[in-house]
């Protein structure tokens, strides 16, 4: 492979160059020119400049649209928290007439049935003091504490 690239090279007849360092390199493109590099430098820092402002107004839109979203975020939980206070008070109201109705149905319940009870001892009671009623009906009475 070498020796075919020699043979080109004599073919063609190209002369090689010595090699450089770098500091001579980079000293011998900047000497001479400082106009064109500060061209160049300017005209960078203006596609720089405009670049950032794109990136700048790209930025710009993306956080209104962010704000808004947020807003809008926080109006949904606001709207949440509401429904559920809303639930809430329903479901309390709602648990405190069923016990207003338990207690209101209680007491129309049992009215009647106490009422009858006390009539029923009423009569056993003015059985008992009869001279005709039974002396075991009596002792019954005394050790439940109706007489």
């Amino acid at each position: 492979m070498c020796a075919l690239v020699l043979i080109l090279a004599n073919n063609l007849s190209i002369q090689a160059k010595p090699l450089q360092s770098s500091a001579e390199i980079g000293d011998s493109q900047f000497e001479g020119s400082p106009k064109s590099v500060d061209s160049r430098m300017l005209r960078l820092e203006v596609l720089t400049s405009s670049e950032f402002s794109a990136l700048k107004a790209r930025d710009e839109a993306f956080q209104k649209a962010n704000d808004k979203r947020l807003e809008m975020l926080e109006a949904e939980i606001a709207d949440a928290r509401q429904e559920s206070r809303t639930f809430a008070s329903f479901y309390l109201a709602l648990f405190i007439a069923l016990f207003g109705y338990i207690i209101w149905d209680r007491r129309t319940m049992m009215a009647p049935i106490q009422k009858d009870q006390r009539s029923f001892i009423d009569a056993i009671k003015a059985y008992s003091h009869e001279p005709t009623s039974d002396p075991k009906l009596r002792e019954i009475l005394r050790q439940f504490g109706f007489l």
